[in-house]
């Protein structure tokens, strides 16, 4: 269930008829979580996307010819091109 929303998680366990009980233990502040900032994050085998709804997407990619024939990962170059292929195109003002 990782990931999903508390909506999903309870409809999930509605449909399997188990019984949810939710326990505080301790008093809680609400956080309002950061605004994402949306772009591209390179890292050493991976680029991380983040889409402007805040879904973050990873694509991973290999610089080594000979373990991305075995692992099927793109090169850096393509890897770069489909993560700015996920973003929104900015329009140009006049």
């Amino acid at each position: 269930m990782k990931r999903w929303k508390r909506d999903e998680v309870r409809a999930e366990c509605h449909r399997l008829g188990w019984k949810i009980t939710v326990v505080h233990q301790i008093e809680r502040e609400e956080v309002t979580a950061p605004r994402y900032k949306v772009g591209i994050t390179q890292h050493p085998e991976s680029f991380e996307v983040v889409l402007p709804d805040g879904r973050t997407e990873f694509i991973y990619f290999d610089e080594n010819a000979s373990r991305r024939a075995i692992s099927g990962r793109p090169s850096k170059a393509v890897a770069f091109a489909r993560a700015q292929a996920m973003l929104p195109v900015k329009k140009e003002e006049p």
